[in-house]
């Protein structure tokens, strides 16, 4: 059941995604400033959490790194 109800809040928060593009856009918010803090913002907010409940997930072994390295490049 609570699969569910992780799949519905989902549901709702990718639906509100054009109310929030919007209204930041009207009020002035470059289209690509809008893209960034929509990775920007979950992906904080899944770090302090980690940060909190699960520190050993943050680790990262050399070849993780180097991987992200290149992901980030090549992409």
């Amino acid at each position: 059941m609570r699969g569910y109800l992780f799949v519905f809040v989902a549901a709702a928060m990718w639906g509100t995604i054009g109310l929030f593009f919007t209204a930041l856009h009207d009020s002035g918010v470059q289209a690509l400033t809008i893209a960034f803090l929509r990775a920007a913002v979950p992906g904080a907010i899944l770090f302090i959490a980690l940060l909190v409940t699960n520190r050993r997930a943050l680790v990262l072994t050399p070849r993780a790194v180097v991987f992200f390295a290149l992901f980030g490049l090549i992409g």
